[in-house]
């Protein structure tokens, strides 16, 4: 059956819309299952709000101030009903009217009713349900300069309740000092349908938007329920809403915010200094559910702010040995839009359900699935100053942790930073800043159809619904276990582009002032490092590739790594014909014949700080000889040396550089610059069958730069001058 809202009713729902538009601003607080509360008549004290000082371990919890439970709201007694005195009066007696006639076992009255000019007084309104000793209970309510605006609108100068009561399910809450002014009630008349659940309380939304309010204020909202014979307690102190009008709400802050509970561990406690939000509309969610809100059954993509800002300051949390503190949640910009469908009528059969076969149901869900998300998009969610206080970590803070503009479009960014955290066996970490960003999901259709393949039984390719991702940057990281050499690096950074589907063409990583203990490589390559000298590896590295589509090259445009005191290797590449098929195939790159892919040039540059002395050094230990005879010996006999290795006319070839280069360290540099691209099977089949020739092919040549003042040597034949494509 449909049922008509009006009057006092319509009043009561645009009253709690606007607390329902505040809720953006509360912080849901967890609350033990209810045994039967413990009441009194007189109204509750509220629970102090503890704000301990940073401990170096978990400080002592102050003693809880328990909140006994009030008394049930009273059965009303029924009697004679008053002459109206006002029109007030004609409405209250109306909603009680239609209110036992829905209701047959519940009982409703009032005490009294005075007026006093344009003021009314009632007392002692009261609702009460025997079946479950429940209800609710309005001590002295006082209404002052209602107007009627008509047909069906009406205005209320001032509105107060000193003392509310309420008890379901076993549970008493109690609010305090109520107070209203310029409060506005829209047109009533919207009619809910039991059959159309969602789209009507969204009628009633948009209804409760037209509601216009100067200020609303709550001393406090005291809920309490009995756990094994200690209260849990919930306070909301100095509650207050200014500004609503036109759906939207410029202000709700409240504060300090207590919860107090007991547990099997002990009493677990939480405090908020202050909550506050700001420039809440609720049209935005009228203009995202409402189905009559879409042209042509298509949403419009517009992002709306439903509310610009929130924050959540001075949150303290304690249980048996730990505390948590954080300095600030905040939220700012939390947008919705239209989905790409309607929702309303999709939601109503979620509720209600449905007679349509299940097979049809699944395949209407696989349909809609993604609409259900898409209207969400958080502009800005941070934790600032989290604080962990236990008696097993010495130190855990984590100044900053953010997510940025997220939505099922992608993620603007993710990231903490001014991380510190000690433990006392395992060591310590810390992070100046970490961040990874523009991640970017695929289009909605592809996303629809995976989810219509999935629910279908149909192989969903992972790669068509992996996200692309667009940087990842660390600074200021350092680890290490207690009484060891950190791993540190300076600055870490990679970028990525090009993308061909899920996959990037290009990227670049880059690392600087990395520092590792040698405990980390090899064993052996660890003891001939700490045999040459060396503690600790410290240095840069660099890699950066990117693909042509036009000219089909992928590039090696910088490999780079270099060792403190110890020397620096870089390198470049370009390598012919890759195509965008073989980038969206991976089984084409796979089937690759050798002769489709060309070299079309490279360099190698390296250059040595003391590595050489040191292991000249090192060596000559072994043989008696000092270390200047032994460098010479060993420099003179590598020609033969390496014609043992390889072929000896490559080997005569390239000797001289290489001598020149161990002689005077400095810069060494490999040079292949081909007249054009060289197939990779001819390379192949040039070093199988005559070695030297691939000089010549690849226009090779190798040069040694020593110290400045030194001339370089250079092998034969000359460079090749030619472009590498």
């Amino acid at each position: 059956m449909k049922r008509l809202i009006g009057g006092t009713t319509a009043a009561m729902i645009a009253i709690a819309a606007v607390g329902g538009m505040a809720a953006y601003a509360q912080p849901v607080v967890p609350a033990p299952a209810p045994e039967p509360a413990v009441v009194k008549p007189e109204p509750a004290t509220p629970a102090p709000v503890t704000t301990p000082a940073a401990p170096p371990t978990v400080a002592p919890a102050a003693p809880a101030t328990t909140t006994p439970a009030p008394t049930a709201p009273a059965v009303p007694v029924t009697r004679p009903r008053p002459a109206p005195v006002h029109p007030i009066q004609t409405i209250i007696d109306d909603w009680i009217d239609a209110l036992t006639a829905d209701n047959p076992t519940l009982s409703a009255d009032y005490a009294d009713i005075t007026a006093t000019g344009d003021t009314v007084t009632i007392t002692g309104l009261t609702v009460y349900d025997p079946a479950t000793d429940g209800g609710v209970q309005f001590n002295t309510i006082t209404i002052g300069g209602y107007r009627e605006l008509p047909p069906t609108s009406f205005a209320i100068a001032s509105f107060a309740i000193d003392h509310i009561v309420t008890r379901a399910d076993d549970s008493v809450t109690e609010i305090f000092n109520v107070s209203m002014s310029n409060l506005t009630v829209p047109e009533t008349g919207v009619m809910f349908d039991p059959e159309r659940p969602f789209s009507s309380m969204v009628d009633i939304y948009a209804l409760a938007a037209g509601a216009s309010l100067d200020r609303l204020a709550i001393g406090r909202i005291e809920m309490a329920q009995d756990a094994g014979g200690l209260n849990s307690v919930v306070s909301y102190n100095n509650y207050l809403v200014v500004g609503v009008d036109q759906g939207r709400v410029a202000s709700v802050t409240a504060g300090p915010v207590f919860l107090e509970s007991p547990s099997p561990d002990g009493l677990f406690r939480m405090s908020v200094t202050s909550v506050q939000s700001s420039d809440i509309d609720l049209n935005a969610l009228t203009h995202v559910f409402d189905d009559d809100a879409y042209r042509d059954g298509a949403g419009d993509g517009e992002w709306r702010t439903l509310l610009a800002h929130a924050s959540y300051r001075g949150i303290i949390v304690e249980a048996p040995d730990v505390q948590m503190r954080i300095r600030a949640i905040v939220i700012d910009d939390f947008r919705l839009r239209q989905a790409d469908q309607p929702l309303g009528d999709f939601l109503d059969m979620l509720l209600i359900g449905t007679d349509l076969p299940p097979a049809q149901v699944e395949e209407m869900a696989a349909d809609r699935m993604l609409d259900l998300v898409t209207p969400y998009q958080l502009g800005h969610f941070a934790i600032e100053g989290l604080d962990i206080y236990t008696r097993d970590v010495a130190r855990f803070h984590i100044g900053d942790f953010h997510i940025d503009d997220l939505s099922i479009d992608g993620l603007g960014e993710f990231g903490f930073a001014d991380v510190d955290i000690i433990l006392e066996d395992l060591g310590a970490l810390r992070v100046e800043s970490f961040a990874i960003g523009d991640i970017i999901m695929p289009p909605h259709d592809t996303l629809r159809g995976a989810i219509r393949a999935g629910v279908d039984g149909e192989e969903v390719n992972p790669l068509a619904v992996v996200p692309t991702v667009g940087y990842l940057d660390l600074a200021g990281f350092e680890f290490g276990a207690p009484g060891e050499i950190p791993f540190a690096v300076d600055r870490a950074q990679i970028l990525f582009g090009g993308y061909v589907g899920p996959t990037p063409t290009g990227y670049r990583l880059e690392v600087q002032g990395f520092a590792a203990p040698l405990t980390l490589l090899d064993d052996e390559f660890s003891r001939l490092l700490m045999q040459l000298g060396y503690s600790e590896a410290k240095g840069d590295f660099t890699v950066d590739i990117g693909w042509n589509e036009a000219t089909e090259t992928l590039a090696l445009n910088d490999l780079y790594l270099a060792l403190q005191g110890a020397g620096s290797i870089r390198a470049n590449l370009a390598v012919v014909g890759v195509t965008r098929e073989m980038l969206e195939n991976p089984d084409a790159m796979a089937a690759l014949a050798p002769e489709q892919l060309r070299l079309g040039g490279a360099q190698v540059l390296v250059t040595d700080e003391t590595v050489a002395d040191r292991l000249f050094a090192w060596t000559a230990e072994g043989t008696n000889t000092p270390a200047a005879q032994y460098r010479d010996e060993f420099i003179r006999g590598l020609p033969f040396l390496l014609g043992v290795m390889m072929d000896r006319d490559l080997a005569a070839r390239i000797s001289p550089a290489l001598q020149q280069f161990l002689r005077t360290p400095g810069t060494l540099t490999l040079d292949v610059a081909p007249a054009e691209p060289v197939p990779f099977a001819a390379i192949i089949d040039t070093i199988t069958r005559a070695p030297t020739e691939i000089l010549e092919l690849l226009g090779i040549t190798m040069t040694a730069e020593p110290p400045a003042g030194t001339p370089a040597t250079e092998t034969t034949p000359p460079p090749v001058t030619a472009p590498a494509p």
